[in-house]
């Protein structure tokens, strides 16, 4: 199979642009195979010239961007059992008002939640003080929340025992960061959450009505800080879609 990225078209979806990308495959394969919506915002380079590049192309036509209700997994699975990574980087804007993207960081995360808050979908995660992640975040208004395949849970056991501060942490998991509207993200995902900052506050040791809790999880008094984030897109693999 030979992949070549032909034209970027933008297609005009409830009164927002998506860019799209076109492959075309040679007499071994269909003919003008479009992607969905999942490479908007994302730049793409006119020549494939490995078969990182092709296998890129083949991530981005098996993701399909859907609105959250269309979730089919059960989140306490997809989060509990699953796991997700939650990627984060330094935005900063210049003196041109161009967005400077700084150093990426991920990290495993097991403990979370998705729900509505304030009639928005939102997604809620949980950083302890010692993530170098959560100082990302705190720094920035907008982050990512990957669910990878089952194959990937060595990444993600690497990614959850290993501090980015030390590391690139994607290279040595050999995951594949990429950016959408500048947000960043993992492209071995089957699915992709992308979430805005509405509210952010550290747990309170007196507020546990269960101090059994308190006392089994934080004995450093290392509290989590919870993150309420509205989900502004998903993107999922479409065999999960119904």
């Amino acid at each position: 199979l030979i992949l070549e990225p032909t034209s970027a078209v933008s297609a005009d979806r409830k009164g927002g642009s998506a860019n799209r990308m076109f492959a075309t495959a040679n007499a071994a394969g269909p003919q003008g195979v479009d992607t969905t919506s999942t490479t908007e915002g994302v730049g793409s380079s006119p020549i494939i010239s490995s078969t990182k590049d092709i296998y890129t192309i083949l991530r981005l036509l098996m993701l399909k961007s859907v609105r959250p209700e269309a979730l089919v997994d059960n989140p306490f699975k997809l989060i509990g059992k699953d796991w997700m990574l939650v990627t984060a980087c330094i935005r900063k804007i210049d003196e041109d008002g161009n967005v400077i993207n700084g150093r990426a960081n991920t990290m495993t995360a097991s403990w979370g939640g998705v729900g509505i808050l304030w009639n928005k979908p939102v997604a809620t995660i949980y950083l302890r003080p010692t993530r170098y992640t959560k100082e990302i975040i705190d720094q920035t208004d907008e982050f990512s929340l990957t669910v990878l395949p089952e194959k990937y849970r060595n990444a993600l056991n690497y990614c959850g025992s290993h501090s980015g501060r030390d590391e690139d942490k994607f290279r040595a998991a050999k995951l594949t960061l990429d950016f959408m509207n500048d947000v960043p993200w993992v492209k071995e995902g089957r699915v992709v959450l992308f979430c805005r900052k509405l509210y952010a506050q550290e747990m309170d040791p007196n507020s546990f009505t269960d101090e059994k809790i308190c006392n089994q999880n934080y004995r450093k008094n290392d509290f989590h800080t919870m993150y309420i984030a509205e989900i502004t897109k998903v993107l999922m693999e479409t065999r999960d879609t119904k």
